[in-house]
């Protein structure tokens, strides 16, 4: 099961490579808001609105994906769930690899 969690932190120029360790470090600073904690969702270009719009324009997004068990979202605090990103991004399975353009960075691990 592919889950997905999507977070926010103020528009950010990135550079081109260290992915990894920026997003783990925002997490650990505590410069990200979490904006989605589920199953993959299915591809938002499809369903852009203005709220959207507004995120990708004032934000960079990180989508981190990950694979495991069925996951109880709801059961999770905002706090256990920034862990358990801090956690994935610590321990980084054999080809892990974070992809980013400018802005947004897409983490598959």
């Amino acid at each position: 099961m592919l889950h997905t969690i999507t977070l926010l932190t103020p528009r950010r120029i990135l550079a081109e490579s260290g992915f990894l360790k920026l997003t783990e470090q925002l997490l650990r600073n505590n410069l990200v808001e979490i904006d989605y904690f589920g199953l993959e969702p299915d591809n938002q270009a499809d369903f852009i609105n203005e709220e959207m719009q507004n995120k990708i324009d004032k934000y960079t997004i990180i989508n981190i994906y990950f694979e495991g068990d069925e996951i109880d979202y709801s059961s999770f605090s905002p706090e256990e769930t920034l862990n358990l990103a801090v956690k994935l991004l610590s321990e980084p399975k054999q080809g892990s690899r974070a992809v980013a353009d400018k802005k947004d960075i897409d983490i598959y691990l």
